[in-house]
């Protein structure tokens, strides 16, 4: 109720169908994948979560080529793949992904760690990484005033070392076992949330601000499609990494090696993105590219 009052619609309405065909693809395609992830990483429900990914993998290959099928064709797809043509939105995009893995796969192990080589009750565990979230929150609202300032590189580039120090510090923590000074912990995760703070604005920033008005819908679907599945990727590969070495401590040093992997390919990813958008001119060339598309696939009928 307080949305329908005080929330005011920014975008261009246009009229539009509903193609009936993209969304059984879509819900088996993209609902198979997640599921699939999130079997995969036990090895009771490996097989199914296998024969999950399957499917969900040639849901999406259906599904993709429907929406440039519809796009040709001058339709209206329910979601536009062509906004991955962006540069800076396709790469964007794929940093948030990585960093997104690592971060719902820390949540996950982190909280395993506390708990069964730490000895700690679930309650603990939760105090530990509630320190974090604290930390990302009072974050935030200084790394937007310091976006518009400085750009996003001055910001992405300390964000993914921040990131990658703080793994590295979990992963030898983790091979400290139940010596692991629970300080230290506390420690690291706020230094990781305040990483991640540091990387996620800039980044959403950038992606979304180099897509053209016609396709805001478009990238902002892309945003949430894909935060849910590097969520389920990450955390179906750190519990992965402990289910093959076992809950112990060597198991944990590890996982957060992965970890470590993830935040050094964020780095070489966020040194390839630009300062600040040039949105007229990369908008104008996707325009133009799309209207030419368009007019092909409506001439060649």
């Amino acid at each position: 109720l307080l949305g329908l009052r005080g929330l005011r619609n920014v975008g261009e309405p246009s009229a539009g169908s509903l193609d009936v065909t993209s969304v059984p693809l879509a819900a088996v395609g993209f609902g198979a994948l997640v599921y699939g992830l999130s079997e995969v990483g036990a090895a009771q429900t490996r097989g199914l979560g296998l024969a999950l990914l399957g499917v969900g993998g040639i849901g999406i290959a259906g599904f993709s080529w429907r929406q440039l099928a519809l796009a040709r064709r001058g339709g209206s797809p329910l979601l536009d793949v062509r906004v991955l043509r962006i540069g800076t939105f396709a790469r964007s995009m794929a940093a948030m992904a990585i960093a997104f893995m690592a971060l719902m796969g820390v949540v996950i192990a982190l909280t395993l760690f506390i708990q069964s080589v730490l000895a700690q009750p679930p309650l603990v565990a939760g105090l530990v990484v509630m320190p974090g979230g604290i930390a990302m929150g009072l974050t935030a609202p200084a790394v937007g005033r310091l976006l518009d300032r400085y750009g996003a590189r001055v910001l992405m580039i300390p964000g993914s070392l921040v990131l990658l120090a703080a793994l590295i510090g979990l992963a030898g923590v983790a091979a400290l076992g139940t010596g692991a000074p629970l300080a230290a912990v506390v420690a690291l995760h706020m230094l990781l949330s305040v990483g991640l703070a540091l990387l996620f604005t800039p980044l959403f920033t950038l992606g979304l601000g180099a897509v053209p008005p016609h396709l805001y819908s478009h990238g902002s679907s892309v945003l949430g499609t894909t935060q849910q599945v590097a969520g389920a990727v990450g955390t179906a590969a750190f519990v992965t990494v402990l289910a093959a070495l076992g809950a112990g401590a060597e198991g944990f040093r590890w996982a957060f090696g992965v970890g470590v992997g993830l935040a050094v390919v964020t780095f070489a990813l966020v040194l390839t993105l630009p300062a600040r958008n040039e949105p007229a001119a990369e908008a104008s060339d996707e325009h133009d590219a799309a209207t030419r598309s368009g007019a092909a696939g409506v001439g060649s009928h």
